[in-house]
């Protein structure tokens, strides 16, 4: 059992390297911000004056399409760029997102419409 033990630690030390340093998609985004008061100053990001309270997240509509959230522990703000997807009533996607896959259909806050993120869009 001591040897099982011996050998079992080094790979749990690996996965959880790997883990760290698992690439972010090509939709997230993050960055350094400044705190204000003990809340994440996301004001730059945001295009208005803003202050998140850590974990707390912000949805932004058209233009801008994405959704932060605030990091105080690390002072920086992880984002989600969102793509559009827009439902016909029996919920099927009509835009692909970036890696050319039809998105499942669930609507979330996180979700806007801007044609310029729409990647070939199904014909009507």
């Amino acid at each position: 059992m001591q040897h099982a033990t011996s050998v079992l630690t080094p790979l749990v030390l690996c996965a959880m390297v790997g883990l760290l340093w698992w690439p972010i998609d090509a939709s997230m985004f993050r960055g350094r911000i400044s705190i204000v008061d003990g809340k994440c100053n996301v004001t730059a990001q945001a295009n208005t004056t803003k202050l998140l309270n850590d974990a707390e997240s912000l949805s932004m509509g058209t233009p801008l399409c994405a959704r932060i959230q605030c990091n105080l522990k690390t002072e920086e703000f992880i984002g989600e760029a969102c793509w559009a997807i827009s439902c016909d009533p029996e919920c099927k996607p009509v835009a692909k997102n970036p890696q050319g896959v039809f998105p499942d259909c669930c609507l979330s806050e996180c979700d806007c419409w801007d044609p310029q993120l729409v990647i070939d869009p199904v014909p009507q």
